[in-house]
């Protein structure tokens, strides 16, 4: 997990100096963290991936996506919300809890994660 932390920040720090705000490296980070560790299945098209395939994937989107992304909610929306082939949203099933598509997942994650940087 730390290595991916880590490769996040390296990869997304050249970009903060030119984003408005620049904590999207951080929250970010804390995002795919978050899926990382939830325990949580990433459906995607139909077909269960787990945390670290999620993020392999979400990463890869990054790539392709980032040039386009300046705030984290931009990135859930075109890295994290849905297909863009099929056009289907992806959902998190975590053990427990009805499935649940991953843009709100991840907006209410950024939302305490934020809520816990104010002071």
């Amino acid at each position: 997990m730390k290595s991916i932390l880590c490769a996040i920040l390296i990869w997304a720090m050249p970009f903060a100096s030119t984003v408005p705000g620049e904590t999207l490296p951080l929250e970010m980070a804390h995002l795919v963290s978050a899926i990382e560790t939830s325990g949580c299945r990433f459906i995607r098209n139909g077909e269960a991936h787990s945390p670290q395939d999620a993020v392999r994937h979400i990463l890869r989107k990054y790539g392709h996506f980032r040039k386009k992304i300046e705030t984290a909610e931009q990135f859930i929306e075109f890295c994290a919300s849905g297909s863009t082939v099929s056009g289907r949203p992806y959902m998190m099933s975590c053990p427990g809890q009805p499935e649940l598509e991953s843009r709100r997942w991840l907006m209410v994650e950024l939302k305490r994660f934020r809520m816990r940087k104010t002071p």
